[in-house]
């Protein structure tokens, strides 16, 4: 045990528990700067064209996934158009980088990879590579929507491979998947995206569309499409879900690039005004030129950044925000609203990246550009209450604002938030990790007292480089004076670490245990970690042991009740006169490592023997035989201590 977790039960059995309260600080567990040295020899040289659409962290291990597509050094768009994926352990190590399926065919620039319930991975590759905010030369080829197999794990070959199973070209060929959503009952898919609709003159106007697709065995497959009114929408963040009847539902994120600038939620059917130009701020919510910039927590909540800062130089003043909207009763909440003055087009100072995990929004925040140098300050926070209270996390890191990606995921406890350059270029190269450890059912802040305090609740596990694993525990069992707590790796995970560090955690962040053993995890096994606390209660003085009270003291403070914490504590001392019983109240006051207590006594006739006892007087932690004189006062002094 830990001297901070005996500290809290000598608290409890005295009743001198200091309950304070929970605060909103948020706990990183640790901020990692990724090295480009990692992924140098596994990326293309001097690409021409390089972008990464997305990052995946797969379902069936700890591994992360990177996609996306380049151009080669002297390629052209329409001849030499290639497909990358990058696969990377916890560390962010590259595993392998996939430049080919595994019939040694190219793979092509891949718009949006997904993996689906059964771990297969599905997405939509292109036969030319294009940025999302720029996709001139590719409205009218070739798209497919692709099928592969689990590329997280190893296969028969003991590889990592990209096995096409099975693809399908896009009827619609005027189209860039942002978003795809798969009915996990059927094979039922949404897809959504931005269209480029070319004008006389060569001029353009963006577009959106979303794609309905049914894979049907043994027929054809049912495809649709809905696509805007055609006059300059931009795409801003998708919803779908699905009805039990297999009926598709969804909205839109779409901001209307004709005067007036007005952002919407489109369903396919009509439009419903979310926020409106008001002659200064021009809401722009554009995620094809910057990154995830509106995110639904939910189907009725949806978070949006307000950013005009890539558009016209009539756009002015710029203006850099964060909204909130709530579509059960159509209230527009403004959380961030920020003037940055005027200045030319396409010069983005600031950038608000968001990401959604599990309900809860996610917000990186690049502010403090310094042009000369061309680097940013990086702020983070978890959004609480919807106020505004970024932590800064680093300082004049390179700048990256449009290129930026966010991700965010979780393992069991330990979540991860993740900022990457996307075209990983060496003179903007950033890729920071920030990790915590989180349940927002219970709590994720610096450690407070309660009458929970000492209740294990979590089990926490650290390797060479830092955290590896946090879950809550997998079993409590009390037997007697001795409470079992464990904890349970699946076995997916951590089958190439090494735990050096395992650490218990109480129900308010206290460490209970932490214990420094090396553990490797046998491959593919479920792994499960026993923390054992046992009680004792004993008299130093005769070495006799009371396991009835260190029954009781066990039970009642794995419950964490005001009331258990009263009824446990050493509350009372019986006086065993010859004829009678007086019970007398405690007080324990602390000195040093114990607390003690003193009390007097009158020995009118013979006593035999003193019991201190719970206040509930249910149970006697102590017995002390007595020498004394009749006709005599006492003063009796008690230590109680925890070794």
């Amino acid at each position: 045990m830990t001297q901070d977790y005996k500290d809290k039960i000598l608290d409890y059995i005295t009743n001198n528990v200091n309950i304070t309260g929970q605060d909103n600080q948020e706990l990183i567990e640790k901020i990692e700067n990724v090295s480009r040295t990692k992924f140098a020899e596994h990326l293309p040289t001097n690409p021409s064209m390089f972008f990464i659409n997305g990052i995946i962290r797969p379902m069936t291990n700890n591994n992360y996934i990177l996609y996306g597509g380049y151009v080669p050094e002297g390629g052209t768009q329409e001849a030499n158009s290639r497909g990358i994926i990058l696969i990377l352990d916890t560390n962010f190590n590259v595993l392998k980088a996939i430049y080919s399926f595994n019939t040694g065919t190219p793979l092509r620039p891949i718009q949006k990879l997904i993996q689906i319930e059964d771990n297969t991975f599905v997405g939509v590759d292109s036969t030319i590579f294009a940025y999302p905010e720029n996709r001139k030369k590719i409205y009218s080829n070739t798209k497919r929507f692709i099928m592969l197999n689990n590329i997280s794990v190893k296969d028969s070959t003991n590889d990592y491979r990209a096995i096409l199973r099975t693809s399908y070209n896009l009827p619609y060929s005027n189209f860039y998947c942002m978003e795809i959503v798969k009915n996990p009952n059927t094979a039922h898919y949404l897809l959504a995206g931005a269209t480029y609709l070319p004008q006389s003159g060569g001029g353009h106007y963006d577009g959106v569309r979303v794609i309905d697709l049914k894979i049907n065995v043994g027929m054809d497959n049912e495809w649709s499409k809905t696509d805007d009114n055609g006059t300059y929408w931009i795409y801003g963040g998708f919803y779908g879900e699905f009805d039990d009847n297999d009926n598709a539902h969804w909205k839109m994120i779409i901001t209307h690039n004709i005067n007036p600038i007005t952002v919407y939620s489109w369903n396919g059917t009509q439009t419903a005004t979310i926020i409106s130009d008001d002659g200064n701020i021009k809401p722009y919510v554009d995620s094809l030129s910057m990154k995830n910039q509106a995110q639904f927590v939910d189907e009725n909540t949806v978070y949006f950044v307000v950013n005009n800062q890539r558009w016209y130089v009539q756009v002015q003043p710029r203006y850099i925000g964060l909204y909130k909207y709530n579509y059960s009763n159509n209230q527009l909440k403004q959380i961030f609203l920020k003037n940055i003055g005027n200045y030319d087009y396409n010069d983005s100072r600031e950038g608000i990246f968001i990401t959604s995990l599990n309900g809860e929004l996610y917000v990186n925040y690049c502010d403090n550009w310094n042009k000369d140098n061309q680097t940013a300050n990086y702020n983070f926070q978890r959004l609480d209450n919807d106020l505004w209270k970024p932590n800064l996390i680093s300082q004049n890191q390179k700048y990256t604002m449009e290129r930026t990606l966010p991700f965010t995921a979780n393992m069991y406890n330990l979540v991860t938030n993740i900022t990457l350059h996307t075209k990983m270029e060496i003179s903007r190269w950033h890729f920071e990790a920030v990790k915590e450890i989180y349940n927002k059912f219970n709590y994720n802040s610096t450690p407070y007292n309660s009458y929970n305090s000492v209740v294990p609740h979590t089990g926490t596990l650290y390797g060479a480089n830092g955290i590896l694993f946090a879950r809550d525990l997998y079993n409590v069992s009390l037997l007697n004076s001795s409470t079992t707590s464990t904890v349970q790796v699946p076995n997916t995970l951590l089958n190439e670490d090494t735990i050096t560090q395992e650490n218990l955690i109480s129900e308010t962040n206290t460490t209970i245990v932490s214990n420094s053993k090396n553990i490797n995890k046998n491959i593919f096994e479920t792994l499960y970690i026993n923390f054992v606390n046992t009680i004792g209660v004993i008299d130093e003085d005769t070495s006799i042991q009371y396991p009835l009270a260190a029954n009781y003291i066990n039970q009642n403070i794995n419950v964490g009740t005001k009331e258990n914490c009263e009824q446990t504590f050493v509350g009372k001392v019986q006086v065993v006169y010859e004829s009678s019983t007086v019970t007398q109240n405690l007080i324990w006051t602390y000195d040093t490592n114990h607390y003690e207590t003193s009390f007097t006594i009158d020995a009118t006739v013979e006593i035999p023997y003193l019991l201190f006892m719970s206040d509930d007087l249910s149970t006697i932690y102590l017995e002390k035989q007595l020498d004394i004189e009749i006709g005599d006062y006492y003063v009796i002094n008690q230590k109680l201590r925890i070794e």
